[in-house]
């Protein structure tokens, strides 16, 4: 019999290695799925510069800004608009709980093209509003308002971002909701019920932040009048939701595919949200 060392007894064969390496791929994808089930979110960190998240507990001049919702306020932008901002602004990944300098396409949402939230972080920051901005992106691209209830698939995406950023001791200061483009001729009381419900199960989940709500159905279409009187409609103070921008005034000329928006409507949709967020910043409780 030929002498075989000891310590080879003990090393994996190259099957034995591809089984595990394929096994710890699948128990990941498992993970991953409620967090990302099309597999469209950006996550790739690499080239990307880490941060501290203790640089992020919660103070007065600090914003910590939740964006969900579809496209628009996803990296589904002009593919020529991708922004890098001054210091200061940062990106939570909800993939693997990290802060990292902010730059486009922003780690968590869909898409790897641009995203306005970069350039509203940047104006506040550059304005003076607040020191830092934490942006935390979830927005997924194509999703209805069904989509985003505690009965939705796209729930697990909110409540483990919450339960992260808890664990992190970050605390969402600002929730920006906008979606309406995927809802065609939807019914817009049906979009009030499912937002309400959404709403509920987030104050179940300890998020206090105000949500402030965009009026947002345009999509190589014109504005659709039900699912706008109904974002109107949700807008209620004393549970913590508040009137946000009008970006249906972003017109089809300022959207580079006549849906998602160019870098002029970057620019615009920035500037209304700060508009909103300035406005906000005396209201801000913490999640």
């Amino acid at each position: 019999m030929t002498d075989v060392p000891v310590h080879d007894f003990f090393r994996p064969s190259k099957s034995s290695v591809a089984r595990i390496v394929h096994d710890r791929y699948r128990a990941l994808r498992r993970i991953l799925r409620p967090l990302d089930p099309d597999g469209g979110s950006f996550r790739d960190t690499s080239g990307r510069v880490l941060a501290e998240c203790a640089l992020f507990a919660p103070t007065p001049r600090l914003a910590v800004i939740l964006t969900f919702g579809q496209s628009n306020i996803a990296n589904e932008c002009d593919p020529d608009g991708c922004y890098t901002p001054g210091p200061g602004i940062y990106n939570f990944n909800l993939f693997d709980s990290q802060c990292y300098v902010a730059k486009d396409p922003l780690l968590g949402a869909t898409g790897d093209r641009s995203n306005f939230a970069t350039r509203l972080g940047d104006l506040l920051v550059r304005r003076e509003v607040y020191d830092r901005v934490l942006l935390v992106p979830i927005a997924y691209g194509g999703t209805s308002m069904a989509e985003w209830t505690p009965n939705g698939r796209m729930f697990p995406r909110l409540t483990q971002t919450l339960i992260r950023l808890r664990r992190a001791g970050i605390s969402v200061t600002h929730a920006l909701w906008q979606q309406g483009e995927a809802e065609g001729n939807a019914d817009g009381s049906a979009w009030v019920s499912h937002f309400k419900a959404m709403v509920a199960g987030l104050r179940q989940h300890s998020m206090s932040a105000p949500i402030i709500v965009a009026q947002c159905t345009v999509c190589c279409s014109a504005p659709n009048e039900r699912i706008r009187a109904a974002q109107r409609a949700v807008v209620a103070p004393s549970a913590g939701v508040f009137a946000g921008p009008d970006v249906d005034l972003i017109g089809r000329d300022e959207r580079w595919d006549g849906c998602h928006f160019s870098t002029a409507g970057l620019e615009k949709a920035a500037e209304l949200w700060f508009r909103i967020v300035c406005a906000d910043a005396t209201r801000s409780p913490r999640a």
